[in-house]
């Protein structure tokens, strides 16, 4: 009996909690990867090799920028030119925006370090591009969402 009565207090709370197996998402893993086009910072003297230096970060610094909660992660290298990030927890439903922070670009050009392409979400590559939200800083962003079942939608 007491075996019973305890099945079913954890039951009704799994039901409250929407924790059941047909309980939508409402977050994701969702695997990221950037294949940089820059392979080298041109070498002291250069014109652009102080701006380099402004930002005070290593060479290979590449942070994935996230609007949904205005974090800036820093990537792992998987290999030559190619960085990668997992996240979990991102939102479904809505749409999210991306980009990436290769600070190599601003060895080529000062006022772009963001990149916004060759990056892929969960194997699929992102393209849509649409200007910040806010327009603080005139950035664009990668858009995507991701779908009730965990799937990605790209525009």
């Amino acid at each position: 009996m007491r075996r019973w009565t305890w099945l079913l207090i954890l039951s009704l709370c799994l039901a409250c909690h929407g924790a059941g197996p047909n309980a939508p998402l409402t977050s994701a893993i969702v695997a990221f990867v950037y294949v940089s086009h820059f392979t080298t910072c041109p070498k002291e003297g250069t014109l652009d090799y102080g701006v380099c230096l402004h930002h005070s970060a290593p060479a290979g610094t590449v942070n994935l920028r996230t609007f949904w909660n205005k974090a800036s992660i820093r990537m792992k290298e998987a290999g030559p030119a190619r960085w990668q990030l997992t996240l979990a927890d991102v939102p479904v439903g809505v749409p999210l925006l991306i980009s990436i922070f290769d600070i190599k670009c601003c060895c080529f050009d000062q006022c772009a370090p963001l990149q916004t392409s060759d990056v892929y979400a969960n194997g699929v590559l992102l393209t849509h591009l649409v200007d910040e939200p806010h327009g603080q800083y005139g950035d664009e962003f990668l858009e995507f969402q991701i779908a009730a079942d965990g799937s990605l939608v790209p525009y």
